[in-house]
């Protein structure tokens, strides 16, 4: 159980943390651009590949209601940004090959496994990768289930499979 103490300490160092001056917000607003992953707006080349794909995802599923239509939206959404992924990828796997060719050394392996790579290392747009296929993975099911719902389908909370 926490104490009175500790829940003091804990206050006196949380406002020790974080960033201070204006100057550090405005900078701190943009550590998402970096890499632009998982920039929350799109870029003006990605507007039309996204209304083509919404428009497959309208056309495959038929939205009917406002959360359906909200989780078509961020399927797309997140694919786009899985795309980023692939091409920052490709990048990553570029720049290691010429690091490579320069060098003709060991070391890249290091800069490549120890995050020097494409300005936050392969692992973790590995982790993004994952991280935005399980999101679409997500909104993909709660979609079906939706749907299921609708057509009066009963959706088990989990399949058993006893032939097995």
């Amino acid at each position: 159980m926490t104490t009175e103490k500790q829940i003091e300490a804990n206050r006196k160092n949380a406002l020790k943390g974080g960033v201070k001056t204006q100057e550090g917000k405005d900078i701190l607003q943009y550590n998402a651009e970096k890499h632009q992953i998982l920039r929350e707006t799109l870029f003006d080349d990605e507007q039309p590949v996204f209304d083509q794909l919404a428009q497959r995802y309208y056309d495959e599923y038929k939205p009917e209601t406002q959360i359906e239509e909200t989780l078509i939206q961020r399927i797309v959404f997140n694919t786009i940004q899985l795309h980023r992924c692939s091409m920052a990828q490709s990048r990553s796997l570029i720049s290691l090959e010429d690091r490579y060719n320069a060098s003709n050394t060991p070391e890249f392996y290091w800069h490549w496994n120890n995050g020097g790579v494409g300005g936050g290392g392969y692992s973790l747009i590995l982790r993004y990768e994952t991280n935005l296929e399980n999101r679409i993975y997500k909104a993909l099911n709660q979609l079906d289930k939706l749907q299921r719902r609708k057509r009066g389908e009963v959706i088990p909370s989990f399949e058993v499979n006893l032939k097995d």
